[in-house]
Parts: C-alpha cells; structure tokens; sequence
C-alpha cells in the first residue's frame, strides 16, 4: 500500500520519514475519520483514490 500511496504522489519519503502531499491530503480529507476494516472499506478507498487520481 506504501509503494501505491508514493507510486500515486499522495506521499513522499525522505531520510525514512514519510509525508504526505497535497494530494495525500485531500485523500485524508475526504476518507475523513474512518477506519479501514473491511474489504468493502477498501474498495471505497481505492474507488476514492481512482477519483482524485483522475481530477489531476
């Protein structure tokens, strides 16, 4: 999921510390407080993804 995240430019890594972009941060925002804990949660994410990835 790490090497999706950086891969997709929501994060980036530097000297071991991971950071999120302005991109990631969008991301946070609209998952919002959910904890992912299903599959179905995950497919929400990922179609979320897709969608942010798309409005570049």
């Amino acid at each position: 999921m790490i090497g999706k995240l950086k891969q997709q430019k929501y994060i980036e890594i530097k000297r071991n510390l991971v950071y999120s972009t302005s991109k990631g941060r969008i991301l946070i925002q609209s998952i919002g407080k959910s904890i992912p804990a299903s599959v179905e949660m995950t497919d929400q994410w990922e179609k979320k993804l897709r969608e942010i990835g798309q409005a570049k």
